[in-house]
């Protein structure tokens, strides 16, 4: 029983400590290793992920030498332990000798509690109209005017979060302590704490300067701000997948870039239709509803996930690479993995080992509502276009995580927060 309370001792130990730092994170156990111990290291190709390496090292790398370089996960030193790789890596010939020449591996060990799984996302190729036409009447939005992100991180200090959070903690712990509450009341506790450590919010900032909470996607007005029309069920999926490109009926591509989300938690359109007996869990088999329903049953099915994504209509640029994900660089084919920004550090090297055959070392660059669930959580761009969205489809199995760390990274220095 005691076990199931690891994750609040934690948040104790480490919001009574002296030294200002961010807001307290659920830790993530590191336990270093060799390339040896990798499974299929030697027969994977990381050619994909060591491409992908050079654009996150051209966000960090801009960054002062002092800065951690993961500014909400709680391991991977400072930007100065990185530059010696990245330097290696602008002028390396093979990926994997560069690897192996400036990493040690770490096993990721997760609570037994946290998720562990990697799927898989893609870049869909949307067909899409300027106007509203038969077909295409279900708008991209672009961001309201009005919408604000905030960053709890940057109130700790001022708010005294971590002791507001750790006063929560102590009330909860010791009937846990004390083996007074089922295991199943445990992790209700753990789970209330780590929504706790959520640390960004959406609002709308009122004429009052009030922020309040966006409306949730059925009370979205769908006439204002609009950049595009396409089918719903296209629309969807971009919102899901979180970016596409977009093409006109003039042969004219441009990508819809994720702008804002309205932050509402995401409630997959997906498994619940299929839960009616309404449609397979499945883009095509949603397709193949809606266009069966009339407007009005298809409104209300995609009001069903009350979770909205608004976007921006950006030139195409280079049509070999991705979108930019949460790094801020484009993404790279089967060298690109979402993960939780609070477990690993965007520019975090992971070696993943998935159950159903899945290997591949993997550069941590996005992140998505559903993939913040701590450290053995991801999910790998597959590309863009139908194949990569066909290969996406089929990528959802448990999997082990590695992370590989600069050599020069002395252990007492891998935490940072």
């Amino acid at each position: 029983m005691k076990k199931l309370a690891t994750f609040a001792v934690a948040v104790v130990l480490a919001a009574c400590a002296s030294t200002p730092k961010p807001p307290v994170r659920p830790p993530v156990r590191l336990q270093p290793t060799t390339f040896a111990a990798l499974p299929g290291w030697g027969e994977s190709d990381p050619r994909a992920a060591l491409d992908a390496f050079r654009r996150s090292c051209s966000a960090q790398t801009r960054r002062e030498d002092g800065a951690a370089y993961g500014r909400l996960a709680v391991y991977g030193g400072t930007v100065a332990d990185w530059r010696a790789p990245c330097a290696a890596a602008a002028v390396a010939s093979d990926a994997r000798t560069f690897f192996e020449a400036n990493f040690t591996p770490h096993e990721v060990i997760p609570r037994a509690d946290q998720m562990r799984k990697v799927t898989g996302y893609y870049e869909p190729v949307v067909q899409a109209r300027r106007t509203p036409q038969p077909g295409f009447e279900e708008p991209f939005l672009s961001r309201p005017s009005d919408l604000v992100a905030i960053d709890l991180s940057q109130f700790d200090e001022a708010t005294d979060l971590s002791a507001q959070i750790t006063e929560d903690v102590m009330k909860g712990l010791a009937p846990i302590l004390a083996d007074d509450v089922e295991p199943r009341a445990a992790q209700a506790l753990n789970d209330r704490l780590e929504r706790r450590f959520k640390t960004a919010v959406w609002g709308r900032l009122t004429a009052d300067r009030k922020v309040v909470p966006v409306p949730k996607r059925a009370e979205i007005d769908l006439r204002t701000g609009v950049l595009a029309y396409a089918r719903a069920c296209d629309v969807y999926d971009v919102q899901v997948q979180g970016s596409a490109r977009v093409q006109f009926e003039d042969g004219a591509q441009m990508r819809m870039a994720y702008a804002a989300q309205n932050g509402w938690k995401w409630n997959s359109l997906y498994p619940q239709l299929r839960d009616r007996g309404a449609a397979s869990a499945s883009k095509r088999g949603v397709c193949d509803f809606f266009a069966a329903q009339p407007p009005e049953q298809v409104r209300a099915a995609m009001n069903l996930d009350p979770s909205y994504v608004f976007f921006a209509l950006e030139p195409m640029g280079d049509p070999t690479a991705g979108p930019r994900g949460a790094q801020g660089v484009p993404l790279t084919g089967l060298g690109s993995i979402a993960v939780d920004p609070s477990a690993h550090p965007y520019g975090a090297v992971l070696f993943v080992d998935a159950e159903n055959g899945f290997r591949r070392l993997l550069v941590a660059q996005d992140t998505g509502g559903a993939i913040r669930r701590g450290p053995a959580r991801g999910d790998v761009f597959f590309g863009t276009g139908d194949a990569a969205g066909a290969a996406a489809a089929q990528q959802n199995a448990p999997a082990r995580f590695w992370t590989l760390l600069p050599n020069g990274l002395a252990p007492q220095r891998i935490a940072m927060n």
